[in-house]
């Protein structure tokens, strides 16, 4: 979740919970600052239940994304190959 990698990236000084909420005190890895974070449990729940939607989305459609891509590296590589021969052609003498 959002939270667990928010405590991973900072040192979290002080955490005050309840059923719905979590706050958090850290300390700036940049100079004397401090910082409170507050999270909402439920809505930090739906964001990671959508994130792994999201993953598993990527993954279903990876396949037909990469056979797009590889369509259209061809395409482009044939249309840039008649440029060429559309440049050269007046020049050509056998």
């Amino acid at each position: 979740s959002a939270f667990s990698a928010y405590q991973d990236s900072q040192k979290v000084l002080a955490c005050w919970e309840d059923a719905q909420y979590s706050y958090n005190l850290f300390r700036s890895p940049y100079g004397n600052a401090f910082g409170l974070i507050a999270i909402s449990k439920q809505l930090d729940l739906v964001a990671a239940d959508a994130s792994r939607e999201g993953e598993r989305l990527d993954k279903q459609e990876a396949p037909a994304k990469e056979v797009a891509r590889q369509m259209k590296q061809e395409e482009d590589k044939r249309v840039a190959q008649e440029k060429a021969r559309l440049v050269s052609k007046p020049k050509f003498r056998p």
